[in-house]
């Protein structure tokens, strides 16, 4: 059942939000409608063709490598995933809000200087974790494998790490201003030179190519958006004082930290089975479970960021309008597969 905006937001629009976003007429409503599927079915396309090619990626690995070694690219990439998590504080999520609450002023000098903070907290961010990574690879190794002969890939790990925090930064100024379509290209063209790669590089020197694949992948995920940004017509940021600075980071921090946790929680528990799996049974079943949690979240991982690529940053500009808001989420609602 889809609810009327009394029932979901009672709070009055104030300020100028009134006579702009909140004028929404019939035509605005409509094209409204229009964009919604439009921008979803970009970036689903986009998804599926991720996901074919990520298929491709599986057997090319599955065939090189064979089950061990392929429970080892699960590992791994469990390693990173959750490492991940806690490395990036959820910057690309309020990174995005951030930078949709500029764009909403029109004002491209709280864009450009928006976009300046995101950028530098994402560099001392990925820096930061991943030095720290590289200084518990060894014990990492140890818990992880039970021994340290994996050390000197975590120490690699640690600048895929780095690689994908700058990138989240990338993705989420190209989200904020909301070029839907340059995110689907930017997907479909990290997923060809990111498998590309790692197929090569697999194929060269076996399990020891593991570790530099995945940091090549994440080295195309920075390249690819850097050669979109530079195509925004974002001007050079005023200079910010300290104090401007440490407000805006520490803003943008909050919203992380809040974003963090339901991300932690779900990777540290994939990586708690794939440990176990390995330890009481052998490398080999941890290949089982990788391919099972990717089928197994195949929909949502498609159908969610779909809807929410686009939505996400519109709600975000519509936030102080609640007739607005709700306008949006019933709308959203209405075109959304059941």
């Amino acid at each position: 059942m889809v609810m009327s905006s009394d029932q979901v937001c009672t709070t009055p629009a104030k300020g100028p939000v009134e006579a702009g976003v909140g004028a929404s007429g019939p035509a605005q409503e409509k094209s409204s409608y229009r964009q919604t599927p439009t921008s979803s079915a970009l970036i689903s396309g986009s998804s599926l063709v991720t996901v074919a090619i990520g298929a491709v990626r599986t057997k090319a690995m599955a065939v090189l490598l064979g089950p061990s070694g392929f429970g080892l690219v699960s590992l791994y990439s469990s390693i990173l995933d959750l490492s991940y998590s806690v490395a990036n504080m959820g910057i690309n999520r309020s990174g995005v809000r951030q930078i949709a609450e500029a764009a909403s002023s029109e004002n491209s000098q709280r864009i450009a200087q928006t976009a300046f903070v995101l950028r530098r907290t994402a560099l001392v961010l990925g820096l930061l974790d991943a030095i720290a990574l590289a200084a518990f690879s060894r014990q990492i190794s140890i818990a992880t494998f039970g021994s340290g002969h994996h050390t000197r890939s975590m120490v690699l790990l640690a600048l895929a790490l780095f690689f994908r925090v700058v990138a989240d930064s990338q993705s989420a100024l190209i989200q904020g201003l909301r070029h839907i379509a340059d995110l689907a290209r930017m997907g479909v063209l990290g997923s060809v030179l990111g498998v590309a790669v790692t197929i090569v590089l697999v194929y060269a020197f076996g399990e020891q190519g593991i570790a530099p694949s995945l940091v090549s992948g994440a080295a195309v995920t920075v390249v690819i958006p850097w050669r979109f940004t530079r195509t925004l017509a974002i001007p050079r940021p005023s200079l910010l004082t300290r104090a401007q600075a440490r407000h805006a980071a520490s803003t943008l921090l909050e919203l992380e930290l809040a974003f963090m946790g339901s991300g932690f929680r779900t990777l540290g528990a994939g990586y708690i089975v794939r440990e176990i799996l390995t330890r009481e049974i052998r490398l080999n079943a941890a290949r089982f479970y990788q391919s099972a949690w990717a089928l197994g979240g195949l929909y949502i991982g498609i159908i969610l960021p779909a809807m929410g690529s686009d939505f996400y940053p519109r709600l975000v500009t519509a936030a102080s309008n609640c007739a607005e808001c709700n306008r949006l989420v019933n709308e959203q609602t209405h075109v959304s597969p059941s």
